[in-house]
């Protein structure tokens, strides 16, 4: 199985995604086609290679007219009618959000100036050392300076009438909704009511669905990312002073395992985490793999100790394509506590969300009987599991890690017996029948029914289970 993994140690947005995934090898007329299929008009993309601190990266650019400046209005412009953003902090971004009004507030620098945040502009010189430079010319139209306002159903329209493989246009749209509904939930209003002011559009659009046609281009089956870091500091709202990340970067970052402190600024934009929330299936180390390319997506910035770069490695899984999964592991040990309290304990974990909780008997100091207590998590629910896990039982203390495991398929099947249906849980692996386990309520029920034992249901089910196919 092809897989992606991305090192987001200088964060992500949605141009550094493209252009690393075209820097690995995406094709850019492929995908300059597929954009043109979606009938956008007036703006023009291009590729070309910058340097980066001595690291050679693949710089994607969206200019749209009506933009008086080279800078990215990037999905933070889906806002209700009466908010208007006004951010600004150091690290040289300058937030800007147009009010319903559109009256415009862009801050100006060269040629190069667009964001690489919360819909900043990210100023700064590049250093050159130009290899290629792919051009799409912009489709012109008569309304330059107009810019209506486009409603995710508007955006999901555009995406079907493209000329697009159906994975691209369905990736595409979850993405789209995912950035809709943290809009949403931090302005307290319907999903229908989100806006995308029309220049944000435009290259929320062009970068969005250029990701995951890039994505697919390169035959990817499936995505796994590290820690993904957001910057530090503070950013100056409407409202207020704000901790980075802004509040719908960090609604969208939910669940992701995230990290700060070392570069001052945002470093993640709406859209990179919105593509994350939409490809990735675990965090952390690298999953086993024979990478077969690399890419480097550059940002805007240039920031003082690293390379601003998002880099991609692509090839194939080293376990036959055998999904891996990165799980949080909370554990605590337990030696005064009542048994009583222990499915206490495991129900409360699994009611929060946990993957699986147990217990396992142990020794303890002194030749005590003990308990480990373990829940297995998403990784960024460990510290709820852990806090769950103290609060109902008698422990004081327990122990976090991050893990990866290997997770075979499962689906629910129904077989014929001669004492009716019966529900079975079918594992596969590969492809390949690894398990089929009768459900134990469904082989209860129809020994009551027909006045045979449970047992003897039982394997009539795993009898005729054995047919089936992974």
């Amino acid at each position: 199985m092809k897989i992606a993994y991305f090192d987001c140690f200088s964060g992500i947005s949605g141009d550094m995604t493209v252009g690393a995934l075209l820097d690995a090898g995406a094709d850019f007329g492929a995908l300059k086609a597929g954009l043109d299929s979606l009938g956008v008009e007036g703006y023009e993309i291009s590729a070309e290679k910058i340097v980066k601190k001595g690291v050679t990266a693949t710089k994607f650019r969206v200019r749209v007219e009506g933009q008086e400046d080279d800078h990215h209005h990037d999905h933070d412009h889906a806002h209700k009618h009466d908010h208007e953003h006004h951010h600004e902090h150091d690290h040289g971004h300058e937030h800007h959000q147009q009010e319903h009004e559109h009256s415009h507030a862009h801050s100006h620098a060269h040629e190069h100036t667009h964001s690489h945040g919360h819909t900043h502009e990210h100023s700064h010189e590049h250093e050159h050392g130009h290899h290629h430079h792919h051009h799409h010319e912009p489709h012109k139209h008569e309304h330059k300076h107009h810019h209506p306002h486009r409603h995710l159903r508007h955006v999901e329209a555009i995406i079907d009438a493209g000329d697009l493989p159906q994975p691209v246009k369905d990736g595409a749209k979850a993405s789209f909704r995912i950035l809709a509904e943290a809009e949403a939930s931090v302005h307290g209003m319907s999903i229908e009511s989100v806006h995308f002011h029309e220049v944000g559009a435009v290259d929320s659009i062009v970068d969005t669905v250029g990701a995951h046609l890039a994505l697919h281009l390169l035959g990817v089956e499936a995505v796994y990312a590290s820690n993904v870091h957001v910057g530090s500091g503070t950013i100056k709202c409407a409202h207020g002073i704000m901790p980075v990340p802004a509040p719908a970067t960090a609604r969208l970052l939910r669940d992701i395992p995230t990290y700060g402190g070392e570069v001052q600024g945002e470093l993640v934009t709406p859209t990179g985490a919105a593509l994350l929330k939409t490809w990735a299936k675990g965090y952390g180390r690298s999953p086993a793999m024979r990478a077969s390319a690399i890419g480097y997506g550059a940002g805007d910035k240039d920031l003082p100790d690293r390379a601003n770069v998002l880099r991609v490695q692509i090839g194939e899984a080293e376990d036959a394509g055998v999904p891996l999964e990165t799980v949080g592991v909370v554990e605590a040990n337990v030696d005064d506590m009542s048994g009583e309290l222990v499915p206490v304990v495991i129900d409360a974990l699994l009611a929060a969300g946990a993957k699986d909780a147990f217990v396992t008997p142990a020794i303890g100091k002194k030749g005590r009987p003990a308990y480990v207590l373990t829940a297995l998590c998403e990784p960024a629910a460990s510290s709820r599991m852990a806090e769950l896990m103290l609060r109902n039982s008698t422990s004081i203390g327990a122990r976090i890690r991050t893990e990866q495991r290997l997770v075979a398929d499962r689906r629910m099947a129904e077989v014929e017996t001669s004492y009716g249906p019966i529900a079975v849980k079918v594992a596969s692996l590969g492809g390949a029948l690894l398990n089929a386990a009768p459900e134990f309520e469904s082989c209860r029920a129809a020994a009551e029914h027909h006045g045979a034992t449970v047992k003897t249901v039982y394997l009539a089910a795993l009898a005729a289970a054995q047919s089936l196919e992974g």
